[in-house]
């Protein structure tokens, strides 16, 4: 018998479908891999970009990575020394609101029981140093008192200091309590203080005083947020002049202000949490008082312009006019348009006459049919101009070619000879026979 042919496959051994299958599995992992692969190099390069352009246009300032607040040098060590959050609020509000909108430079506060100035003219840190309070031993007379014991025994000490009567021994005039007047010298020996101006009415022994705080001498240098040390060595100014020579102090006070806001753009104030920073709320009342002073100058402008209108080309009391030479160049413009409108119209009404008196002319002209009238016409000019009769026969076509004796006798019998019917039969007998008009202005004049 005959066998039928069988596929046989392979014992233990790999399809062709298996190694496809594997291969397109290895394909397809591949090209997941690439995109994944491509996703993260765009994100890479996306930030490499924006590092780049922060970089180059928006650079990232080292301020940024510390806390901001007012900092002052530690004269000993030179390092930076950061006040109190609390503190910082204080100074960072009087610089922005009384320094740099004010232009008040003084501000004192209290800082670990001690009482300080700060100076933001020349951004310095003074510690004032504690008043004295006492009771009055001896009056020499109204303007020189010598204090106790507890008084400083140091000369000219409470110099330049306010003195004030806080209590009078009882039975004193009231008046004594509250007086306040300025030290301008003092003996530390004797404790013999002399003030202006002087005590009215006068004190008297018993009395007790106090004497004002002073500034101190040595000052630690102020450093705003966001200004580095070595950046503010380029602000520095010189030592302000005393406040006696006024124009001098008022010129450095300005100097001080011109530098203060060149410095402040190297300067950072970021506001507190829930509140505008003092930046925008210091712009704010600017760009507010620069709008009210616009629209106040524009008002100041509109009525000055309508004033001036009102009084163009008239004089007050005083006979002085009240426009500039812009308005007057503006008035003489508009006089001289008025006064060629009104020579225009009168060269068109003139126009307008020259050209009916024409059109009559020639409408006389062709009315002038009837003989009768052209006879009448004639005598009329001739009887009350002798010899203009002629340019009433011009008129109508009659031109004399040679003068005429007869025609130029000027007499009232000779204007009053012709008739109607004459002139009539000679003005026929002319068309008729053409006869020359000579020959008629004869027979005319006769």
């Amino acid at each position: 018998p005959r066998r039928s042919k069988e596929f046989k496959r392979p014992a233990g051994g790999i399809t062709t479908d298996t190694v496809l299958l594997i291969l397109f599995g290895l394909l397809a992992f591949g090209i997941v891999l690439l995109f994944v692969g491509i996703q993260v190099y765009s994100a890479r390069a996306l930030d490499m970009d924006k590092i780049k352009h922060l970089r180059e246009y928006k650079p990232i300032m080292k301020i940024h990575t510390r806390a901001l607040g007012w900092r002052y040098i530690d004269p000993v060590t030179g390092g930076e020394i950061g006040f109190p959050s609390k503190v910082s609020t204080k100074l960072e509000n009087a610089y922005l609101k009384l320094w740099l909108g004010k232009g008040e430079a003084l501000f004192k506060f209290d800082w670990e029981s001690s009482n300080y100035t700060a100076d933001f003219s020349l951004l310095r840190l003074y510690e004032n140093s504690a008043g004295a309070q006492g009771v009055i031993v001896r009056v020499l007379d109204a303007m020189t008192i010598i204090l106790d014991h507890s008084a400083a025994s140091e000369d000219h000490f409470y110099v330049d200091r306010n003195i004030k009567i806080v209590g009078t021994p009882a039975g004193s005039e009231a008046r004594m309590l509250g007086q306040e007047r300025k030290v301008v010298a003092y003996a530390g020996g004797g404790r013999e203080c002399k003030v202006e101006p002087t005590f009215l009415p006068a004190v008297v022994p018993g009395c007790t005083y106090q004497i004002g705080g002073r500034r101190g001498v040595a000052y630690r240098q102020l450093l705003p947020p966001g200004l580095e040390k070595e950046e503010s060595a380029a602000f520095q100014i010189e030592a302000p002049p005393p406040q006696s020579q006024n124009r001098r102090y008022k010129e450095w006070r300005d100097k001080a202000k011109t530098v203060s806001e060149a410095r402040i753009k190297l300067e950072t104030h970021f506001p507190r949490a829930g509140q505008l920073p003092p930046t925008t709320i210091l712009n704010i009342d600017q760009l507010m008082e620069l709008q009210h002073t616009k629209e106040a100058r524009e008002e100041m402008v509109r009525k000055t312009k309508a004033l001036h209108h009102k009084s163009l080309g008239r004089e007050d009391d005083k006979g002085i006019s009240h426009f500039s030479g812009g308005e007057l160049r503006r008035w003489q413009a508009e006089m001289h348009n008025e006064y060629m409108a009104i020579e225009g119209e009168k060269r068109e009404i003139q126009k307008a006459d020259k050209q009916r008196i024409e059109k009559s002319k020639e409408e006389r002209k062709l009315r002038i049919d009837n003989e009768q009238v052209i006879v009448d016409e004639a005598f009329r000019s001739e009887l009350f101009g002798p010899g203009s009769s002629t340019k009433v026969l011009s008129e109508i076509g009659v031109v004399s070619t040679k003068a005429s004796p007869f025609f130029n006798q000027r007499t009232a019998s000779s204007a009053s000879s012709g008739s109607a019917g004459s002139m009539a039969n000679l003005l026929k007998k002319r068309r008729a026979k053409n006869i020359g008009d000579s020959e008629v202005y004869d027979e005319v004049a006769v």
